[in-house]
């Protein structure tokens, strides 16, 4: 089975998680404890165990590719996390006037669809329910995909974008600082209490501990995301899409359901417009940069085809010539 893309996805996390804490350390961070990464061992353990199954006894390439694209999106989740709080330490002025001028601009008056959401309940409840949804459907999508419509390939497409996209986000927290629409003079504390978002105020204190070196430790319990611009669930959601094209009524399925998605972010989210405008963007660039990338590793693949093994660097060839001398 050819692995390619699974591999340079590895090393790229690799990379990320490395840099993010070589990085830590030298900011004074306390390092996260290898208790923090428990589901991460218990993902990638089951999901390496099923890849190894189906590529070395039952043989089934489809079940295969899905349970390394399993393996590669638990791997990559908490490096990413871990990688948004060190940018933070960047400790850039805060961008909200910006973003709340734009979404002005263009006729969203947060206080008046705020006060209007307080009055909805049921359907607060509905979008807090489908903005925490996120990570249930990715896995969801991951195996449907990969085993039910038989297209592996876009699985690695997919974590190949969210690892590009992944790294925009992160860094972007950092450089572009965002709290939330939720502070006084935009939406009011008893109006958010009844909205009920899912980033509340208590996971932004977090956060601006993180930023302004108050309480500089990476051993954060749960996955607690940056709020920033641009917005990483809009980026989730538009890449959910993109992965399930080519799969009939999936795609119409997933369409729907990761738009309702994107329509909650801002409300559940604590997001500006503004950030799920960028979200947008930004998959776009992560869908056009993972097929430049491809196009590399195709190339460099074709080039080294007659050795085999992680990136080219196996013995096979060395041994060729050994034995030819």
């Amino acid at each position: 089975m050819d692995y390619r893309y699974f591999q340079y996805n590895c090393l790229i996390v690799a990379l990320m998680f490395f840099g993010t804490l070589i990085t830590a350390a030298l900011l004074g961070f306390e390092l996260p404890s290898l208790g923090m990464f428990k589901a991460t061992f218990l993902v990638c353990a089951v999901s390496g165990a099923f890849a190894w199954f189906y590529t070395y006894v039952r043989k089934e390439e489809n079940i295969a590719h899905t349970a390394l694209g399993l393996f590669s999106f638990g791997m990559y989740l908490k490096p990413a996390l871990l990688f948004s709080y060190v940018a933070l330490r960047m400790d850039r002025p805060k961008i909200d006037d910006t973003l709340l001028a734009f979404d002005n601009a263009i006729g969203i008056d947060w206080g008046a669809v705020g006060n209007w959401a307080a009055t909805q309940p049921e359907l607060m409840g509905f979008l807090n329910i489908a903005y925490q949804s996120s990570m249930q459907i990715s896995v969801i999508s991951l195996f449907l995909v990969g085993m039910f419509f038989r297209k592996p390939i876009q699985v690695h497409q997919f974590f190949t974008a969210i690892l590009v996209s992944g790294f925009v986000c992160g860094f972007s927290g950092g450089l572009f600082p965002i709290d939330s629409i939720y502070r006084p003079g935009v939406i009011e504390k008893e109006v958010m209490e009844q909205i009920g978002p899912v980033m509340n105020m208590a996971v932004t204190d977090l956060i601006n501990e993180l930023r302004f070196g108050d309480n500089p430790t990476l051993n954060i319990e749960g996955s607690i995301g940056v709020v920033g611009m641009p917005s990483f669930h809009t980026i989730l959601s538009a890449l959910l899409v993109w992965m399930a094209r080519g799969t009939g009524w999936f795609f119409v399925v997933s369409l729907i359901w990761n738009a309702i998605i994107i329509l909650a972010t801002p409300l559940m989210g604590n997001h500006y417009v503004a950030d799920v405008i960028g979200g947008l963007v930004t998959s776009v660039f992560a869908i056009w940069a993972t097929h430049q990338l491809y196009r590399l590793i195709d190339a460099h693949y074709e080039k080294n085809r007659h050795r085999v093994g992680l990136f080219g660097f196996a013995l096979a060839h060395f041994r060729k010539e050994k034995t030819a001398a």
